[in-house]
């Protein structure tokens, strides 16, 4: 708050002590109506309002004046404020009285609330008087003020209203100004370093209520004080400036994993044993952020690594999101290069060393990222691509087999997610970590076209090398964004999204001729848009069938495939160096994956008979490969047009060449 000249310390219990009430005019005439009528029938009769006007103020200052006609006690403050940071302090800085009280938007004060508050200071002078209060108007009243302090805050966030404290001006002067930098958490800010400044003197017998503007269950603006809560938190949490002057003590080789986690201990078990298992002789430390679960949960993955001084479990106050877990995670972490990790990935040999090692390759290179698999060996991520300005971007070959993403070869990109993403300490510390404003989207992103200004030429890779199987929930990529991280994002970044990445498929011998949306929800700016990706006709290039039409073909095994295991068996490599010898494209298909999401662009379907019966991809040339003597179904058979008998597989070569002979026929008759 503005510093004033030190006023007389509040005396001993004076029923009449004289205080300053500030009032923000808020732009709602008939709430300002309802705080000043309160205000008006206080049983404290010295007190002293002044209504400040917010910015917008609407027709709020014309009922603030018709009430300052009527009563002598309260003046109103026409300012051309700029925040409501700043309305608070004008309205602070307007008054002398040794007692300060706030009647923010939604207050509503009992009668006897500053008698009742007054008296506490009185008897206890230079405290801070605490309320209890509640968010509703009706209903009992929830009691913190008991229990009023940081700590108490950091845990249940911002739940001591400003309203509900009587402040002595000194205790007011000698924490600075309210802070404006925070947007919509400069209350919660002001609150916390009041907190800290003072003793808190709980008075029970006051109960402030509180009703918020009409606004939905999530949030749907940047301005809503929901959205900084985190980043308040995290000036309590992380010291940033203190990280940059410790960077010198970090250990040169060690990498540290930072791994938040909320109410799991079994996939962050997982993750972590993946993690120390692949590391070799790696100096690695795993730092794990439970962010305020269940006691039961801390308590399990403390235990387990207790006699492990490379894993670290920090139990977070409350659920701390992604980005501020991280955060932490990295605020407590040794390393010079740091694997910010989802808690539900499992981490393949060797993918640590290569991430490490491409990383240092170049130092232009910023953020480095595995290829992400799903369980079933499927693409989860090969990057992040980018459809133009204001286009949210998307996971690169999501739903496609590994093969695509290993036959295009992009590694370099605008951004990368942070499933797992490698970092120096040092960028880390100078970006200030992940914008904790985001809730569990778009933090990444955005992080990473921050870095683009660390230095010129700075840019992000994927190691297709290094692979991490992660368990996100797997769909078609519609997955809806946050939406007040669509707002944050597009805030910050309209007009200077990256360039249009849809070219770019060409390297995968894919085109993206169009995007398609998503319709809008309620108070959503922007809709999702993805890429209608296609196969456009080739020929073969080279080879004895060059000029020949180059097709698709999906191999459907039988065997499961995973991120650790392509599940090629002895047949199904054969069938593959035959067909590639021909000059045509192949992807195999675990038993998990044989209706992925990008079957549309395969042309020839050849699958491997097993216990399960496989249907064809619509508009390609179904094949099937037996593998067994028994009689075969009628429906099976009508549903191939191709039926390969077991006796094949004494020559798989040739086999396969009859196929492509009339794969390659139909091709050139027919549109498949």
């Amino acid at each position: 708050m503005t510093e004033t000249p030190s006023p007389t310390a509040a005396p001993g219990a004076a029923p009449d002590q004289p205080l300053d009430v500030v009032v923000p005019s808020g732009d709602d005439p008939a709430d300002l109506t309802h705080r000043l009528d309160l205000l008006v029938a206080q049983t404290h009769p010295s007190w002293r309002a002044v209504v400040v006007a917010d910015p917008h103020p609407g027709e709020t200052l014309a009922t603030a004046g018709a009430f300052a006609e009527r009563d002598a006690r309260i003046t109103v403050l026409d300012i051309d404020s700029g925040s409501h940071g700043e309305t608070l302090d004008a309205g602070a800085a307007a008054g002398s009285a040794a007692l300060v009280a706030f009647l923010p938007v939604g207050t509503r004060w009992a009668p006897p609330h500053l008698r009742l508050m007054a008296t506490a200071l009185g008897a206890a002078p230079g405290s801070l008087a605490v309320s209890r209060s509640t968010n509703t108007i009706s209903g009992p009243g929830v009691d913190r003020s008991a229990g009023a302090s940081v700590e108490s805050s950091l845990v249940l966030g911002d739940v001591v209203p400003l309203g509900a404290l009587l402040i002595p001006r000194t205790t007011l002067g000698s924490i600075g100004p309210v802070d404006t930098t925070l947007g919509g958490g400069h209350a919660f800010d002001l609150v916390l370093r009041l907190l800290a400044a003072a003793p808190v003197v709980p008075v029970a017998g006051s109960q402030v209520r509180h009703r918020a503007p009409a606004r939905p269950g999530l949030p749907t603006t940047p301005d809503d004080p929901r959205v900084w809560d985190k980043h308040v938190i995290e000036r309590r949490l992380v010291d940033w400036p203190a990280q940059r002057a410790a960077l010198g003590d970090r250990v040169a080789d060690r990498l540290s994993v930072c791994m938040p986690t909320y109410e799991d201990w079994s996939m962050t078990i997982r993750a972590v044993d993946a993690v120390l298992a692949t590391a070799g002789r790696r100096d690695v430390e795993v730092v794990v952020v439970d962010n305020g679960s269940r006691r039961s949960v801390s308590t399990i993955l403390t235990s387990r690594y207790v006699d492990d001084d490379r894993v670290v479990v920090i139990r977070a106050p409350q659920n701390l999101n992604f980005a501020l877990g991280s955060n932490l995670a990295f605020a407590r972490s040794t390393g010079a290069d740091v694997l910010f990790l989802n808690n539900d990935t499992v981490v393949q040999p060797e993918a640590l060393d290569r991430l490490v090692a491409r990383l240092r390759s170049d130092p232009t290179t910023v953020a480095v990222q595995p290829l992400l698999l799903y369980p079933d060996g499927t693409v989860q991520t090969a990057g992040t691509f980018f459809g133009g300005d204001r286009i949210l971007p998307w996971h690169l070959l999501a739903g496609h087999p590994r093969e695509d993403a290993l036959r295009g070869g992009v590694t370099r990109f605008s951004a990368v997610t942070a499933a797992a993403m490698l970092l120096r300490a040092s960028d880390v510390v100078e970006l200030e970590g992940f914008d904790t404003r985001f809730t569990n989207g778009l933090e990444d992103v955005d992080l990473c076209l921050r870095a683009g200004a660390l230095r010129p030429g700075a840019h992000h890779e994927v190691e297709l090398a290094a692979v991490v199987e992660h368990h996100e929930s797997k769909s078609t990529g519609r997955k809806v964004t946050n939406t007040v991280n669509r707002a944050l994002f597009d805030e910050r970044w309209q007009g200077a999204y990256p360039d249009s990445d849809l070219h770019r498929y060409a390297a995968y011998g894919f085109a993206a001729p169009h995007l398609e949306s998503t319709p809008p929800a309620e108070h959503r700016q922007l809709r999702r848009a993805y890429p209608i990706v296609v196969r456009p006709r080739r020929l073969v290039a080279t080879g004895p069938d060059t000029g020949a039409p180059c097709l698709r073909w999906a191999i459907k095994t039988h065997a499961p495939t995973t991120a650790a295991d392509p599940g090629r068996d002895a047949l199904v490599t054969r069938l593959v160096a035959a067909l590639e010898r021909r000059g045509q494209e192949v992807v195999v298909d675990g038993r998990g994956d044989h209706y992925r999401p990008s079957g549309h662009l395969d042309d020839v379907t050849l699958t491997i008979e097993g216990d399960v019966v496989v249907s064809p991809q619509p508009g390609a040339l179904a094949i099937l490969w037996r593998s067994r003597s028994t009689p075969l179904d009628a429906i099976v058979t009508r549903i191939n047009h191709i039926v390969v008998p077991v006796t094949a597989g004494a020559d798989v070569e040739t086999e396969t060449d009859r196929l492509v002979e009339l794969a390659l026929d139909r091709a050139r008759k027919d549109a498949l």
